[in-house]
């Protein structure tokens, strides 16, 4: 299905192959062996478009992934690259044997500005306006508007300002989203739940162990979605259905902007240290005990862009080629694999992680998702990448094997 609007896609499940459609998750549980279908045609990996299930996928996990923030899930002549087209590029960098169904984090920057009044309007609504300002102004959003002026009538909220707004109002769990719906759903399958009948999901089959790989924006959506959904049980019950979740479903953060993630959970934490939001408003392995719930699993990878910048908090550009060639490094395949590693401590980063993380930046040609290229790649905002052919012969050589060996055929020379 297509929507006039990117909201229309919000907690759906993007299709591949099909120029931006997606489906209802509820539809997709629907359907004879989901999971499988999870894995394979619903899902996003290194093989062809409808090859069938990767069996290899992380050991039978299915994992979905979330992008961030004004991401559309189809691209349009002034925003060209989609949330789709993201997702297939992280499948295809990660390799055999790793898949991402994507559950799209839907957008209002397509409806335009949104005119707020504010005369006569109560005092909490300049604190959560105050809030956005910062956020945005921490974004390294240029030209942020003053929204909360009280001696103002009216304020204008930029397109791209409106999903700050909804994300602060969804981190308190003022406002629903259907994606936090859709991570609800997941989370009540994967304690062994009974699913709503109303929906038709009386009969799904128990979840493998489930994976909710979220970025940026989304890392808000799935705390507040987990606290929500614990606090929907009896007090005395939810240590019990926390244990339950705990076995069967990881909770990845890539970029994380919140520190509310509840306790009792398995939580594996991606982010550079150099990552200007993430130390603002996120969860890192020298935050206090707690932050990013307990006994969660940290990767830090450090970032070849100059400091400051925002492209420390780029999945594409940085954070997925450090995951997946450390992974490769290592012999783990999916998330689940990587969250075991890092807690048995067997994920540590080799002496030349950072050449391999700039070699596999360089091969999968990373450029393309740059947040501000012209500055970034002008040898302005990055150091110490090799060219192409010196990147693969490290790769090569340092990772020999079956993911080093398909690179350059999936992605192959421009």
């Amino acid at each position: 299905m297509r929507f006039n609007y990117d909201a229309g896609h919000d907690g759906r499940v993007s299709v591949p192959g099909s120029d931006g459609g997606s489906v209802d998750l509820r539809w997709a549980l629907r359907r004879g062996a989901p999971w499988a279908a999870l894995t394979g045609r619903l899902a996003f990996t290194a093989a062809p478009v409808g090859a069938g299930p990767d069996t290899r996928a992380g050991g039978g996990e299915v994992a979905f992934f979330s992008p961030g923030l004004n991401t559309l899930h189809q691209s349009v002549t002034w925003d060209k690259t989609s949330s789709v087209d993201r997702v297939v590029h992280y499948a295809r960098l990660l390799g055999g044997g790793w898949s991402l169904a994507q559950l799209h984090c839907g957008t209002l920057m397509d409806q335009g500005d949104s005119p707020i009044r504010l005369a006569g309007a109560p005092p909490p609504l300049f604190a959560a306006l105050s809030a956005v300002e910062a956020a945005l102004v921490a974004a390294g959003v240029a030209n942020v508007p003053r929204l909360a002026d009280a001696d103002a009538e009216t304020a204008f909220l930029p397109s791209r300002a409106r999903d700050a707004v909804q994300t602060v109002l969804s981190t308190l769990n003022a406002v629903d989203t259907r994606l936090k719906a859709a991570y609800r759903l997941l989370m009540a399958a994967a304690a062994g739940e009974p699913l709503p009948s109303s929906a038709g999901l009386a009969a799904v089959p128990p979840a493998p162990r489930l994976v909710l790989i979220t970025y940026s924006r989304s890392t808000v959506e799935v705390a507040a979605a987990a606290r929500a959904f614990l606090a929907a049980h009896p007090r005395a019950t939810r240590a019990a259905v926390a244990a339950r979740l705990r076995a069967r479903l990881l909770i990845v953060t890539i970029g994380a902007c919140a520190r509310s993630y509840p306790p009792g959970l398995a939580y594996l934490h991606v982010s550079s240290p150099a990552d200007t939001l993430t130390s603002r408003f996120g969860v890192s392995a020298d935050r206090p005990a707690g932050a990013g719930g307990d006994g969660a699993a940290f990767v830090h990878p450090p970032s070849p862009f100059f400091e400051g910048e925002l492209e420390a908090h780029n999945f594409a550009t940085l954070l997925c080629p450090h995951v997946a060639a450390r992974a490769a490094v290592h012999g783990v395949v999916g998330w689940w694999g990587v969250y075991e590693a890092v807690r048995a401590g067997r994920f540590g980063a080799p002496r030349d992680m950072e050449d391999l993380t700039r070699a596999a930046m360089v091969v999968s040609g990373a450029e393309r998702f740059l947040f501000a290229p012209d500055a970034t790649w002008a040898s302005v905002g990055v150091t110490g990448l090799p060219d192409r052919d010196a990147a693969l012969r490290l790769l090569r050589a340092r990772v020999p094997g079956a993911w080093s060996a398909a690179l350059p055929a999936i992605f192959p020379a421009a």
